[in-house]
């Protein structure tokens, strides 16, 4: 009977005693985790315009500020002008742009950024939207500015992005076009009108550049 009694001392004992140890090993593996978890940050990056609007496409780097170690050498900006780097080591760094999207110019080249342990640290870039216009100023011989003429603006893509008409001063124009390569043809030309109305290729190379195509076509009688 004794002996019986003693086993079963034995055997709660046993199971107190592996309940501990389970116990002890969960709390030291959360420990560790913790201490794990505290040595990593993370980082998000917006990219975003003179304007405050968000920018996507543009390349930056990721780098370690005292050794110059390259983290991620090329990433990009999403439709919401954000770049998110996780599981960082905390230490300081720097994001250096790369390169800007069509339209745009790099105005903040760097930024400093100090990753804390468990935690979001948000950084915001700026970069400058440049911008030029085109105008279309249509006559006849006689110096008379034509009305009514229907134009298609084309990107370097070939896709219509804009129809103008001209004014009643013989005017039309688009504002606010990304610097780059476009190309304008005469769509329709009034009754009473001919001429040539093959396309014209157009290049905005300047922020702030207003580039003048005067057209000229023959009156019919």
């Amino acid at each position: 009977m004794n002996i019986l009694k003693n086993k079963k001392v034995i055997i709660v004992v046993s199971v107190v005693l592996l309940i501990a140890i389970i116990v002890v090993g969960i709390l030291v593996a959360k420990n560790l985790t913790s201490k794990e978890v505290q040595r990593y940050g993370r980082t998000e990056v917006y990219l975003k315009d003179q304007n405050a609007d968000v920018i996507a496409g543009a390349k930056v780097s990721f780098n370690k500020k005292d050794t110059g170690k390259v983290i991620d050498e090329e990433a990009e900006s999403g439709l919401d002008g954000k770049i998110i780097f996780t599981n960082v080591p905390v230490g300081e760094y720097e994001i250096v742009v790369k390169e800007a999207p069509k339209g745009y110019e790099i105005d903040q080249e760097k930024a400093d950024v100090t990753i804390e342990p468990a935690q979001t640290t948000v950084v915001n870039i700026d970069l400058k939207r440049v911008r030029a216009s085109v105008i279309l100023r249509s006559k006849d011989a006689d110096g008379n500015l034509i009305p009514n003429i229907k134009y298609n603006l084309y990107n370097d893509e070939n896709e219509v992005i804009q129809e103008i008409t001209s004014n009643e001063e013989g005017l039309c124009g688009v504002t606010d076009l990304p610097l780059g390569n476009y190309s304008v043809q005469v769509a329709e030309l009034p009754e009473g009108y001919q001429g040539d109305t093959s396309r014209q290729e157009l290049k905005l190379e300047q922020e702030g550049q207003v580039l003048l195509i005067e057209e000229q076509f023959e009156k019919i009688n």
